[in-house]
């Protein structure tokens, strides 16, 4: 797994754009604005992007991205674990291996927890594998939508 530089980001720019809107469904309403803002964060080194290389064929396998934040009051500082996207299945150790870099990058940068949301069914069944507790669900009824 590497971390990737602001010149690396600049140089990905069109597969890390394509893995937000696809990893987290981001919808064209505010596509720009948001796609805009993770630039901007990953650039400034807010946000943090790592791409994770296949052994045989050195293609990207993984990218994920993460924000460091910190929380309400407390001010307590988090990992929040923006993205992650996979090109090809990954089997259960792998998907371990990836979250053991996840958690290690967080105590290193001394973390009191990792947070993560998501729209994606998949990555609902990989956090579950993982046995990563689920602590809340939002649900959301918009007046333009169908009964």
């Amino acid at each position: 797994m590497i971390r990737l530089t602001p010149n690396d980001i600049a140089k990905h720019w069109d597969i890390i754009k394509y893995v937000l809107i696809k990893g987290d469904f981001i919808t064209p309403d505010h596509r720009q604005r948001i796609l805009n803002e993770m630039l901007h964060d990953l650039l400034c080194e807010k946000a943090q992007c790592f791409f994770r290389f296949g052994i045989e064929d050195r293609k990207i396998q993984t990218i994920i991205i993460t924000r460091l934040e910190y929380s309400g009051r407390a001010l307590e500082k988090f990992l929040y674990f923006k993205c992650l996207y996979s090109f090809k299945s990954a089997s259960r150790e792998e998907w371990q291996d990836i979250w053991d870099f996840i958690r290690a990058f967080a105590k290193k940068t001394e973390c009191k927890y990792i947070l993560m949301d998501s729209f994606n069914e998949r990555m609902f069944k990989i956090l579950a594998r993982l046995e990563i507790p689920e602590i809340y669900r939002t649900f959301r009824w918009d007046f333009n939508m169908e009964i």
